[in-house]
């Protein structure tokens, strides 16, 4: 698993050194739209989360695009949950946030490798579970997301393509009306998708 992700990592850093000065994103004209899903970890910004709930969430993601041109327009939906213990009684607690995203990217690449970068802004939604007796047994609070991403789509063949992924989420919660608790951070991984 570690070789395939070093192989993957040179894969992709060779495919952004060797680029064609012209972009031609080919799998836009015939397929327009493109949906994938993706797996990915999280790594939380946020000093306190990662106390409570360790240094690394599982998420999945799926993700729909519409393509013209060198930009697409997508939607991504993502969940990501980690179960941990409270700072001092060590209660077990458990967080789920899913983040919603609209946002725009702007692609690049050959005729089978497409870079991109993009940014988008939605809601968040976070349900906290807590088993300790001094705090609500469950919290629930909406509040703002944003995704700024970055990756590269190799396409497969006409339908099918892969794609690695390293975006930036930022999630923004006010749990306690005096401070908000960010549970956002770097969101790597890969995914797969089909052009249509």
């Amino acid at each position: 698993m570690l070789l395939f992700g070093k192989a993957g990592l040179c894969l992709a850093l060779f495919s952004f050194l060797a680029l064609e000065s012209a972009p031609v994103c080919c799998p836009t004209e015939d397929n327009p739209h493109s949906f994938k899903i993706r797996a990915s970890a999280l790594f939380p910004q946020g000093g306190i989360v990662r106390k409570i709930y360790g240094h690394a969430f599982p998420e999945g993601s799926v993700e729909y695009d519409y393509n013209w041109r060198h930009f697409s327009v997508f939607v991504n939906a993502a969940a990501t949950g980690k179960s941990g213990h409270s700072i001092g009684l060590r209660d077990s607690t458990t967080l789920v946030v899913v983040p919603v995203t609209i946002g725009m990217n702007a692609r690049f690449g050959s005729s089978w490798v497409h870079p991109y970068l993009g940014i988008g802004i939605g809601a968040a939604y976070a349900h906290i579970r807590n088993h300790n007796s001094f705090v609500p047994k469950n919290s629930n609070k909406g509040g703002f997301a944003s995704l700024y991403q970055a990756g590269i789509e190799f396409d497969c063949n006409s339908w099918f393509f892969i794609d690695l992924f390293f975006d930036y989420r930022w999630n923004w919660f006010d749990f306690n009306k005096k401070a908000s608790r960010q549970t956002g951070g770097i969101d790597t991984g890969l995914g797969f998708g089909f052009r249509f």
